[in-house]
Protein backbone atom coordinates (compact mmCIF):
# COMPACT_ATOMS: atom_id res chain seq x y z
CA UNK A 1 0.00 0.00 0.00
CA UNK A 2 1.40 3.51 -1.18
CA UNK A 3 2.68 5.69 2.10
CA UNK A 4 0.52 8.25 0.99
CA UNK A 5 -2.26 6.28 0.92
CA UNK A 6 -1.62 4.56 4.81
CA UNK A 7 -1.04 8.33 6.00
CA UNK A 8 -4.95 9.58 4.40
CA UNK A 9 -6.27 6.44 6.09
CA UNK A 10 -4.87 6.81 9.20
CA UNK A 11 -6.00 11.15 8.91
CA UNK A 12 -9.58 9.21 8.25
CA UNK A 13 -9.50 6.99 11.33
CA UNK A 14 -7.95 9.76 13.57
CA UNK A 15 -10.78 12.18 12.55
CA UNK A 16 -13.55 9.88 12.96
CA UNK A 17 -12.42 8.95 17.03
CA UNK A 18 -11.71 12.74 17.75
CA UNK A 19 -15.29 13.54 16.17
CA UNK A 20 -17.82 14.62 18.43
CA UNK A 21 -20.87 12.39 19.32
CA UNK A 22 -23.42 15.42 18.51
CA UNK A 23 -22.77 18.49 16.59
CA UNK A 24 -25.49 21.47 16.41
CA UNK A 25 -26.22 20.97 12.49
CA UNK A 26 -28.20 24.01 12.27
CA UNK A 27 -30.44 25.59 14.93
CA UNK A 28 -33.14 28.88 14.82
CA UNK A 29 -33.02 30.40 18.29
CA UNK A 30 -33.88 30.53 20.67
CA UNK A 31 -32.04 27.45 21.79
CA UNK A 32 -30.05 26.40 25.06
CA UNK A 33 -27.55 23.83 26.15
CA UNK A 34 -28.40 22.55 29.40
CA UNK A 35 -25.67 20.92 32.25
CA UNK A 36 -27.32 20.13 35.21
CA UNK A 37 -28.21 23.15 36.73
CA UNK A 38 -26.26 25.46 33.90
CA UNK A 39 -27.78 27.14 30.54
CA UNK A 40 -25.94 28.26 28.10
CA UNK A 41 -27.01 29.88 24.48
CA UNK A 42 -26.51 27.41 21.48
CA UNK A 43 -23.99 27.66 18.91
CA UNK A 44 -24.08 26.07 15.03
CA UNK A 45 -21.41 24.15 15.05
CA UNK A 46 -20.90 23.32 18.64
CA UNK A 47 -20.36 19.89 20.17
CA UNK A 48 -22.07 18.04 22.49
CA UNK A 49 -22.19 15.33 24.36
CA UNK A 50 -23.36 12.63 27.09
CA UNK A 51 -25.21 14.19 29.87
CA UNK A 52 -26.25 17.37 27.96
CA UNK A 53 -29.50 18.39 27.09
CA UNK A 54 -30.92 20.73 24.22
CA UNK A 55 -33.61 22.99 25.22
CA UNK A 56 -35.50 25.12 22.49
CA UNK A 57 -37.97 28.30 22.64
CA UNK A 58 -41.09 29.33 21.05
CA UNK A 59 -40.66 29.02 16.78
CA UNK A 60 -37.20 27.31 17.46
CA UNK A 61 -35.26 24.66 15.54
CA UNK A 62 -32.35 22.13 16.24
CA UNK A 63 -31.05 19.77 13.78
CA UNK A 64 -28.01 17.71 15.51
CA UNK A 65 -26.01 15.31 13.70
CA UNK A 66 -24.85 12.07 15.10
CA UNK A 67 -20.95 10.99 14.55
CA UNK A 68 -22.62 7.41 13.59
CA UNK A 69 -24.59 9.05 10.64
CA UNK A 70 -27.93 9.89 12.21
CA UNK A 71 -30.06 13.14 12.25
CA UNK A 72 -32.02 14.31 15.26
CA UNK A 73 -34.45 17.14 14.22
CA UNK A 74 -36.28 19.29 17.33
CA UNK A 75 -39.22 21.09 17.02
CA UNK A 76 -40.44 24.33 19.22
CA UNK A 77 -40.94 24.35 23.30
CA UNK A 78 -39.16 21.05 22.80
CA UNK A 79 -36.55 19.21 25.29
CA UNK A 80 -33.67 16.25 24.27
CA UNK A 81 -31.66 15.05 26.80
CA UNK A 82 -28.58 13.08 25.97
CA UNK A 83 -28.52 10.42 28.34
CA UNK A 84 -26.15 8.21 26.77
CA UNK A 85 -23.37 8.20 23.56
CA UNK A 86 -20.76 5.73 23.73
CA UNK A 87 -17.89 5.66 20.68
CA UNK A 88 -17.33 2.61 20.30
CA UNK A 89 -13.53 0.97 21.24
CA UNK A 90 -12.67 -0.01 17.58
CA UNK A 91 -13.67 0.74 14.10
CA UNK A 92 -15.77 -1.94 13.24
CA UNK A 93 -17.72 -1.85 16.61
CA UNK A 94 -21.50 -0.66 17.79
CA UNK A 95 -22.33 3.06 18.29
CA UNK A 96 -24.40 3.21 21.28
CA UNK A 97 -27.27 6.08 22.23
CA UNK A 98 -30.33 6.75 24.28
CA UNK A 99 -32.15 10.00 23.94
CA UNK A 100 -34.88 11.03 25.88
CA UNK A 101 -37.26 13.12 24.39
CA UNK A 102 -38.70 14.97 27.56
CA UNK A 103 -41.46 17.12 25.98
CA UNK A 104 -42.19 18.57 22.60
CA UNK A 105 -41.09 17.01 18.94
CA UNK A 106 -38.66 15.16 17.34
CA UNK A 107 -37.35 13.35 14.32
CA UNK A 108 -34.84 10.75 14.05
CA UNK A 109 -33.48 9.85 10.56
CA UNK A 110 -30.48 7.10 9.74
CA UNK A 111 -29.67 4.94 6.76
CA UNK A 112 -28.85 1.27 7.16
CA UNK A 113 -25.69 1.97 5.42
CA UNK A 114 -22.78 3.35 7.93
CA UNK A 115 -21.44 2.50 11.28
CA UNK A 116 -23.03 0.24 13.24
CA UNK A 117 -25.76 1.39 16.05
CA UNK A 118 -28.22 0.79 18.35
CA UNK A 119 -30.13 3.91 19.40
CA UNK A 120 -32.70 4.03 21.72
CA UNK A 121 -35.11 6.96 21.90
CA UNK A 122 -37.72 7.29 24.58
CA UNK A 123 -40.99 9.34 23.68
CA UNK A 124 -42.21 10.02 27.20
CA UNK A 125 -43.85 6.68 28.58
CA UNK A 126 -42.88 5.03 25.20
CA UNK A 127 -38.84 4.01 23.99
CA UNK A 128 -38.03 2.91 20.31
CA UNK A 129 -35.54 0.61 19.48
CA UNK A 130 -33.82 2.19 16.59
CA UNK A 131 -31.66 0.76 13.91
CA UNK A 132 -32.05 1.90 10.41
CA UNK A 133 -35.40 4.17 9.95
CA UNK A 134 -37.05 7.57 9.78
CA UNK A 135 -39.14 8.46 12.33
CA UNK A 136 -41.02 11.07 14.17
CA UNK A 137 -42.53 11.60 17.52
CA UNK A 138 -43.56 13.70 20.40
CA UNK A 139 -44.40 13.95 23.77
CA UNK A 140 -47.34 16.07 25.00
CA UNK A 141 -48.83 16.56 28.32
CA UNK A 142 -51.63 14.40 27.29
CA UNK A 143 -50.42 11.50 25.02
CA UNK A 144 -47.38 10.24 23.41
CA UNK A 145 -47.07 9.32 19.61
CA UNK A 146 -45.14 8.15 17.09
CA UNK A 147 -44.80 7.89 13.40
CA UNK A 148 -42.79 5.59 11.25
CA UNK A 149 -42.07 6.89 8.30
CA UNK A 150 -39.47 4.48 6.99
CA UNK A 151 -37.79 1.27 8.05
CA UNK A 152 -38.59 -0.57 11.69
CA UNK A 153 -39.06 -0.08 14.86
CA UNK A 154 -40.21 -1.95 17.97
CA UNK A 155 -42.08 0.47 21.00
CA UNK A 156 -42.08 -1.03 24.51
CA UNK A 157 -44.33 0.62 26.80
CA UNK A 158 -46.12 -0.39 30.11
CA UNK A 159 -43.78 -3.94 29.83
CA UNK A 160 -45.44 -4.48 26.39
CA UNK A 161 -43.76 -4.65 22.83
CA UNK A 162 -44.88 -3.30 19.73
CA UNK A 163 -43.46 -3.45 16.09
CA UNK A 164 -44.38 -1.36 13.33
CA UNK A 165 -42.86 -2.09 10.06
CA UNK A 166 -45.44 -0.56 7.69
CA UNK A 167 -44.72 3.18 6.30
CA UNK A 168 -46.68 6.14 8.25
CA UNK A 169 -47.74 3.45 10.69
CA UNK A 170 -48.63 5.73 13.86
CA UNK A 171 -48.43 4.94 17.43
CA UNK A 172 -50.83 6.78 20.24
CA UNK A 173 -50.75 6.61 23.86
CA UNK A 174 -52.87 8.88 25.89
CA UNK A 175 -51.48 9.40 29.18
CA UNK A 176 -51.99 7.32 32.05
CA UNK A 177 -54.53 5.16 29.22
CA UNK A 178 -53.51 1.76 27.05
CA UNK A 179 -52.31 2.42 23.86
CA UNK A 180 -54.59 3.07 20.97
CA UNK A 181 -54.33 -0.06 18.40
CA UNK A 182 -51.90 1.00 15.45
CA UNK A 183 -53.21 2.86 12.42
CA UNK A 184 -52.14 4.31 9.23
CA UNK A 185 -51.93 8.11 9.81
CA UNK A 186 -54.03 10.50 7.97
CA UNK A 187 -51.77 12.50 5.07
CA UNK A 188 -53.24 15.88 6.26
CA UNK A 189 -51.83 15.30 10.13
CA UNK A 190 -48.59 13.52 9.02
CA UNK A 191 -48.21 16.79 6.93
CA UNK A 192 -48.72 19.52 9.55
CA UNK A 193 -46.69 17.12 12.12
CA UNK A 194 -43.91 17.48 9.92
CA UNK A 195 -43.70 20.55 9.47
CA UNK A 196 -43.17 20.89 13.48
CA UNK A 197 -39.76 19.77 12.73
CA UNK A 198 -38.75 21.01 9.56
CA UNK A 199 -36.03 24.40 9.90
CA UNK A 200 -38.30 27.53 8.31
CA UNK A 201 -37.55 29.73 5.65
CA UNK A 202 -37.16 33.39 7.32
CA UNK A 203 -36.84 31.55 10.64
CA UNK A 204 -33.06 32.97 11.23
CA UNK A 205 -31.09 29.65 10.47
CA UNK A 206 -27.48 29.27 11.35
CA UNK A 207 -25.29 26.93 10.84
CA UNK A 208 -21.23 26.14 11.37
CA UNK A 209 -20.57 27.78 7.45
CA UNK A 210 -22.97 30.56 7.62
CA UNK A 211 -20.73 33.46 6.68
CA UNK A 212 -23.55 36.08 7.79
CA UNK A 213 -23.93 37.78 11.13
CA UNK A 214 -25.68 40.49 12.91
CA UNK A 215 -22.74 43.23 14.51
CA UNK A 216 -23.56 45.26 17.45
CA UNK A 217 -21.76 48.49 17.74
CA UNK A 218 -18.47 48.52 19.20
CA UNK A 219 -18.23 49.02 23.27
CA UNK A 220 -15.12 50.49 24.96
CA UNK A 221 -16.18 49.16 28.05
CA UNK A 222 -15.86 45.58 28.36
CA UNK A 223 -18.65 44.87 31.45
CA UNK A 224 -21.07 45.94 29.44
CA UNK A 225 -20.05 44.10 26.39
CA UNK A 226 -19.93 40.79 28.44
CA UNK A 227 -23.49 42.12 29.60
CA UNK A 228 -24.71 42.36 26.17
CA UNK A 229 -23.46 38.56 25.82
CA UNK A 230 -25.16 37.33 28.87
CA UNK A 231 -28.43 38.99 27.67
CA UNK A 232 -28.15 37.70 24.38
CA UNK A 233 -27.84 34.20 26.02
CA UNK A 234 -30.03 34.45 28.65
CA UNK A 235 -32.88 34.73 25.83
CA UNK A 236 -31.37 31.55 23.85
CA UNK A 237 -29.23 33.69 20.95
CA UNK A 238 -25.88 32.66 20.76
CA UNK A 239 -23.44 35.77 20.47
CA UNK A 240 -19.79 36.00 20.69
CA UNK A 241 -17.66 38.68 21.90
CA UNK A 242 -14.68 40.11 19.94
CA UNK A 243 -11.43 42.51 21.33
CA UNK A 244 -11.10 45.15 18.89
CA UNK A 245 -7.35 46.71 18.60
CA UNK A 246 -8.17 50.19 17.72
CA UNK A 247 -5.83 52.89 17.07
CA UNK A 248 -6.10 54.85 20.34
CA UNK A 249 -8.11 52.50 22.04
CA UNK A 250 -9.39 48.60 22.55
CA UNK A 251 -12.89 48.43 21.93
CA UNK A 252 -15.58 45.38 22.25
CA UNK A 253 -17.61 44.36 19.74
CA UNK A 254 -20.53 41.06 20.45
CA UNK A 255 -22.10 39.60 17.21
CA UNK A 256 -23.97 37.02 16.45
CA UNK A 257 -22.89 34.84 13.58
CA UNK A 258 -23.59 31.60 11.71
CA UNK A 259 -26.58 32.88 9.53
CA UNK A 260 -26.56 30.97 6.55
CA UNK A 261 -27.54 33.94 4.33
CA UNK A 262 -28.69 37.61 4.91
CA UNK A 263 -32.58 36.89 4.41
CA UNK A 264 -32.18 34.92 7.82
CA UNK A 265 -30.14 37.44 9.20
CA UNK A 266 -32.17 40.04 8.59
CA UNK A 267 -35.33 37.84 10.08
CA UNK A 268 -33.51 37.47 13.18
CA UNK A 269 -32.44 40.95 13.78
CA UNK A 270 -35.93 42.28 14.70
CA UNK A 271 -36.10 39.60 17.74
CA UNK A 272 -32.42 40.73 18.70
CA UNK A 273 -33.59 44.01 19.12
CA UNK A 274 -36.35 42.98 21.50
CA UNK A 275 -33.91 40.94 23.33
CA UNK A 276 -31.84 43.99 23.68
CA UNK A 277 -34.68 46.43 24.71
CA UNK A 278 -34.27 48.21 21.49
CA UNK A 279 -30.49 47.80 20.76
CA UNK A 280 -30.50 47.40 16.48
CA UNK A 281 -27.63 44.97 14.86
CA UNK A 282 -26.85 45.74 11.48
CA UNK A 283 -25.78 43.00 8.90
CA UNK A 284 -22.18 41.83 7.58
CA UNK A 285 -20.92 39.08 5.43
CA UNK A 286 -18.03 37.35 6.77
CA UNK A 287 -14.80 37.22 4.15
Amino acid sequence: MPALLIVLLCYLLMANALAAPVEVRLLQAPAWRVQGESRSALLPGQALDAGDSVATGPGARVVLALSEGSTVKLGENAELALRELREPASGDGVFKGFLDVVRGAFRFTTTVVGRKRDVRARIGSATIGIRGTDVWGKHEDSRDFVVLLEGRIEIERDGQSVALSEANSLFMAPRGQPALPLAPVKPEDLARWAQETEPQAAGGQRDGLGAYRLMFALLDDAARARALLEQLARAGHGAVLEEVTLPTRRAWRVSVPGYINGAEAQAAASALVTVTGGVRPWLRRDP
